[in-house]
């Protein structure tokens, strides 16, 4: 996931290119569920306060909106990935994943 929206939506590498290498690396093996905090790229910037930023971190505006992008389209075509709106105060996102990892867990569970 990380990859192709870094990768692919941000540097513009080869979806099939892409395709190939996550096959090469994780085979048939991917996550049962995978969480997928989303944010405007304002809100998520104001949070990195003034804390030294990473190569990633110091892209643009535009850099991040295809990214997110990328999360977003790969969030509705499949289904282990849960999209959990992060544009609103903490205790609605934390409500949000405890309720996204208790119905995953009622599903594996017995």
């Amino acid at each position: 996931g990380a990859v192709r929206a870094y990768q692919g939506g941000g540097r513009g590498v080869s979806e099939g290119l892409l395709a190939q290498l996550a096959e090469q690396v994780h085979g048939r093996r991917w996550p049962d569920l995978t969480l997928y905090l989303d944010a405007p790229f304002a809100v998520a910037a104001g949070r990195l306060g003034s804390r030294d930023r990473d190569r990633f971190e110091q892209e643009g505006v535009a850099f991040f909106e295809r990214v997110r992008a990328v999360f977003r389209q790969r969030a509705r075509q499949l289904p282990r990935i849960a999209l959990v709106d992060a544009d609103r105060p903490l205790a609605a996102v934390q409500q949000d994943l405890a309720r996204t990892i208790d119905v995953a867990l009622a599903k594996w569970l017995p």
